[in-house]
């Protein structure tokens, strides 16, 4: 299966390139100038000044390991727990 594939791609590959290469010695003159430049022209590009948003500050974590005001059972019982020792 993939040596059918291989083979028949490379048969095609070698279609369309002899295909291309007898056309260009076929064909009658040079290829017509393009009217319009391929390429933009550069003046047509404004440059603008996009504002970026502030960066917001990044929550840091307590020093006594506490993530705020319900800090879940897990929390709670830890500092009960520390009371009392």
């Amino acid at each position: 299966m993939r040596r059918q594939f291989t083979l028949c791609s490379v048969v095609a590959h070698a279609v369309v390139i002899t295909a291309a290469l007898v056309s260009q010695q076929l064909a009658v003159g040079a290829l017509p100038t393009p009217h319009q430049p391929v390429i933009f022209d550069a003046a047509d590009i404004t440059p603008v000044d996009i504002q970026l948003p502030r960066a917001t500050a990044a929550h840091r974590a307590r020093p006594d390991g506490r993530r705020g005001k319900r800090a879940g059972v897990a929390g709670r019982a830890r500092r009960l727990w520390l009371r009392r020792g």
